[in-house]
């Protein structure tokens, strides 16, 4: 079985999708234990995560729609604290950028915004778990599904 380590080796940032952070938090039983790996490497330091104000959004709605402000107040907390974890606002540039991949590439808006925050945010790497985004060129797309 393949460790997403080696996929990052000699690589300083990664862009993070939602699921990501979603898997660490909710302990998601297939995916977990590659994303544990990624966020030890991002907590010592080893890498530097950088994902987008957007992921706070899609991580909370679940949490609030069940009402489980215990998992809320967990995902805030890891937005706001986690080390060497960027977290970037939506600007003009990351707009425009997002809008150029969505009509380059055919990108849902949030996918789009997302890789526009990481190349805004000059990582090397996107970690997913969305194939669709392997297409993108402009960054090297990491499926977590891989390290399964």
């Amino acid at each position: 079985m393949a460790r997403i380590a080696g996929a990052l080796k000699g690589v300083g940032k990664v862009g993070l999708d939602t699921n990501c952070i979603i898997y660490l938090l909710e302990q998601n039983d297939k995916f977990f234990r590659p994303v544990r790996e990624l966020f030890d490497m991002i907590e010592s330091g080893s890498v530097t995560g950088i994902t987008s104000t957007l992921a706070l959004t899609e991580v909370l709605t679940k949490p609030y729609k069940m009402g489980d402000y215990t998992l809320a107040n967990e995902y805030k907390i890891l937005f706001k604290y986690f080390p060497n974890l960027y977290v970037l606002n939506v600007g003009a540039r990351i707009g425009e950028q997002a809008a150029w991949l969505r009509a380059k590439y055919h990108l849902k808006t949030p996918d789009a915004i997302f890789v526009a925050t990481a190349l805004t945010g000059e990582a090397e790497v996107f970690v997913s778990n969305d194939d669709q985004l392997r297409k993108v060129r402009e960054i090297h797309v990491v499926n977590i599904g891989d390290f399964i």
